[in-house]
């Protein structure tokens, strides 16, 4: 991330102190969520749910779910949380809602909970860096949301090094067999983010994962709450709080070279 990627787009970076919410929306009004969404925007929120349970460091924190809603209900015009079936079709999506209480939290939060593998998709195709990609998305991705905000985990992982909410997205392809896809994966996360375009990234790092992500490893408790405007930024950050350069990490540095922060 360069000089002028700092310059142009903002990442908040706080401690929690038993004030979720607090930090929650200072953290929002820092980074100008007012420019992305108003009465008339459907956000759409991508948690990850990478295991059927809750799992601190593994998944995304409900706590944090449900504050995100909280912040959001009297704002956006359309709610909508979603995840795809797990990789190598190992659950289900409503699985993992229910492991993680999503249908009393969205229920409270005025959300819709959609499984990603049951929606109509689409292939998508373009160059990145010189190499053409294309994978599938659900349409109501790419034709129906204003706002897409993304909540990672702040984890390692076997093969792209770290998951944030670049790697995140790929969980929006709704092929429960995706694994068969990593080939050129860094430059497939980058063509996701260009047609996704996440507005908000929201990095819980309640617990980091550390040694062996992105479902089993050491679950740290760092109670840090990470947001940007823009998903290279936001990765690029939690990368160096995990302790790795951004510039090392393949899928971070090819959509950093494409443009996307």
């Amino acid at each position: 991330m360069n000089l002028k990627t700092q310059i142009e787009h903002r990442v908040y970076l706080e401690k929690l102190d038993g004030n979720l919410r607090y930090h929650l929306k200072n953290g929002l009004e820092f980074i100008g969520w007012d420019k992305h969404i108003n009465k008339n925007s459907t956000v759409f929120i991508k948690p990850n749910f990478t295991f059927p349970n809750y799992r601190p460091g593994v998944t995304t924190t409900p706590e944090v779910l449900h504050a995100i809603l909280e912040a959001l209900k009297d704002r956006a015009g359309r709610i909508i949380v979603g995840e795809s079936d797990g990789g190598n079709n190992s659950f289900k999506a409503d699985e993992a809602f229910q492991g993680h209480n999503m249908y009393h939290i969205c229920q409270k939060g005025s959300a819709e909970l959609v499984n990603l593998s049951k929606l109509p998709s689409t292939k998508i195709k373009g160059k990145i860096c010189q190499k053409t990609v294309e994978v599938e998305l659900p349409r109501l991705l790419l034709e129906e949301v204003d706002c897409f905000i993304s909540v990672p985990v702040l984890k390692v992982h076997v093969m792209t090094t770290v998951t944030l909410s670049l790697k995140n997205s790929w969980g929006c392809i709704p092929d429960t067999m995706r694994c068969l896809q990593h080939q050129d994966i860094d430059y497939k996360l980058a063509l996701i983010a260009r047609y996704l375009k996440p507005r908000i990234v929201i990095v819980d790092g309640t617990y980091a994962l550390d040694r062996h992500g992105p479902m089993y490893g050491d679950a740290v408790k760092t109670d840090l709450l990470l947001l940007s405007d823009n998903t290279v930024a936001a990765d690029a950050m939690g990368a160096r709080l995990m302790g790795f350069d951004p510039r090392h990490i393949r899928h971070i540095a090819v959509a950093e070279r494409t443009g996307l922060g």
